[in-house]
């Protein structure tokens, strides 16, 4: 038998069995149920011998039959087209029966077999299915209880649609800082932000911000900002790397100061910018008895470069950070304090495993250089120790004109919004370049826990054990 005779016998033996359901047309059939629709019928007929005796004449491909064009007198539900996938040879055929089609010139009956991935009888049929079913059980995910809390911190500590927030920091590492703020946002992005704070340390803080509308599809930014300070409780250890904690002298640090800075975004990871500001420093032994503190008037000018393709700079998961910058403080009043820095960091982010696991890798490094006669007040000096170099150390336990840093973290989830990290700090200042080398490390390993969200950390706490004891991190950003 050739598939030619083959198909023929195939049509005549439907039109035989469906010629009863077909002999009449007219008005009176026009709202037959589906199961009895002569269409559905003779569709499924289709698919029943397709199935049997003509899948031997088939190359077992799947196609759909299609009704082009039902036969006038049944109702619009009728004459919807019908599909019906099985197996059969991958050429389009019209199936033509002329007891089956009274009219064969003006209405005859196409079947047009084309190729398909509906078959109810393959295996992406019965995953289909499988599928569907599964959707029936689809249920909303609950969060846990610690992701409830998690998100209410969230929602607490996320001020970007409120004008009035409290703030919370630590800033200049004077320790929990607390204070009202301020934020309206104007034009498309412009933004204006301001707050006032006072710490643990009795430190007390104004900082005010205005970005403008960001340039050139947000390419381009320009902000302005001004800070004033009082620090009654600065710390000063005295330079070097093998200062003494007992050597200790205690401070009144006040600064002040205004500029702006511009940044250029030119490749989604590539950026450049830089600033101007003006500063005002005075400082005093605490112990003195009047304010005959040394007054600092500075010109700042600052550039900088950075390869940034991290996920967020406030957390992430995986990518890295390459940064240089420049900063020239020029003394605008009477003194020999004028004095170049240079800055440079190096980030790295390696995830393990589908990113249950990080390894986070930064070194830093800061160089000052003076003209002859010239010098850096210690104030301004590079320096290790706080809750972000050389953790476990005091703020600005070390202090020179040069410093480098080496970090090492391991980080794993703990949780959905919960990462857990054991990290290991190393550092050295020095008042030579030459003396940056690996001998005499101050190092600090600890252990610590933080709570973010997909693109922010919310708290940072750690437990860092150094030389001179342990102590307790409170942080509100990531360690870099």
């Amino acid at each position: 038998m050739n598939k030619k005779n083959g198909f023929s016998r195939l049509t005549a033996f439907l039109s035989l069995i469906l010629l009863p359901s077909w002999g009449s047309s007219g008005s009176g059939q026009a709202d037959r149920s589906a199961n009895s629709d002569p269409l559905n019928l003779y569709a499924q007929s289709v698919g029943w011998m397709a199935r049997g005796n003509y899948k031997k004449l088939a190359l077992g491909r799947d196609f759909k039959v299609e009704f082009l064009a039902p036969p006038a007198g049944y109702s619009s539900e009728s004459r919807r087209r019908v599909a019906l996938s099985y197996r059969t040879q991958a050429v389009p055929m019209i199936l033509d029966s002329p007891r089956f089609f009274p009219s064969r010139e003006s209405e005859k009956e196409r079947l047009v077999a084309e190729p398909t991935a509906l078959g109810y009888e393959t295996r992406e049929g019965e995953w289909a299915a499988q599928q569907a079913e599964k959707a029936t059980r689809l249920r909303p995910y609950e969060p846990t209880q610690l992701e409830r809390r998690l998100e209410q911190i969230k929602y607490l500590l996320d001020f970007t649609k409120r004008a009035v927030y409290p703030y919370v920091g630590n800033m200049f590492d004077g320790g929990l800082e607390l204070g009202p703020g301020f934020r309206a946002r104007y034009g498309d992005s412009g933004l204006v932000d301001a707050h006032v704070a006072w710490s643990v340390k009795n430190y007390k803080s104004a900082v005010g911000t205005v970005k403008l509308p960001t340039l050139a599809d947000e390419r381009i930014g320009v902000e302005l900002r001004g800070i004033w300070l009082d620090a009654p409780n600065f710390a000063f250890y005295g330079p070097g790397n093998d200062s003494l904690k007992t050597d200790r002298l205690n401070l009144i640090y006040r600064t002040s100061s205004v500029g702006m800075v511009a940044r250029v975004q030119a490749t989604k990871c590539f950026a450049v910018g830089g600033g101007l500001d003006a500063i005002q420093i005075a400082s005093r032994p605490a112990a003195a008895v009047s304010w005959t503190a040394a007054s600092l008037t500075y010109r700042r000018r600052h550039a900088f470069a950075e390869i940034d393709w991290r996920q967020s700079p406030g957390y992430t998961t995986r990518g890295g950070l390459c940064r240089l910058g420049w900063s020239g403080y020029r003394q605008t009043n009477a003194g020999a304090f004028s004095f170049s820095r240079v800055d440079a960091e190096v980030q790295e982010f390696v995830p393990v495993l589908r990113e249950n696991w990080v390894i986070a890798l930064r070194a830093l490094a800061s160089t000052t250089s003076v003209a002859s006669g010239q010098n850096v007040p210690c104030v301004l000096l590079p320096d290790l120790g706080g809750s972000h170099t050389l953790r476990g150390y005091p703020a600005r336990r070390f202090q020179d004109r040069h410093r480098v840093l080496l970090t090492a973290e391991y980080r794993w989830k703990a949780g959905q919004m919960v990462d857990m990290a054991f990290f290991v700090d190393a550092g050295k200042v020095a008042h030579r370049v030459r003396n940056l080398d690996f001998r005499n490390f101050r190092t600090t390993y600890g252990l610590g826990i933080s709570f973010h969200t997909p693109l922010t950390t919310v708290t940072r706490i750690e437990i860092a054990h150094t030389r001179e004891g342990t102590a307790l991190i409170l942080s509100f950003s990531p360690s870099f």
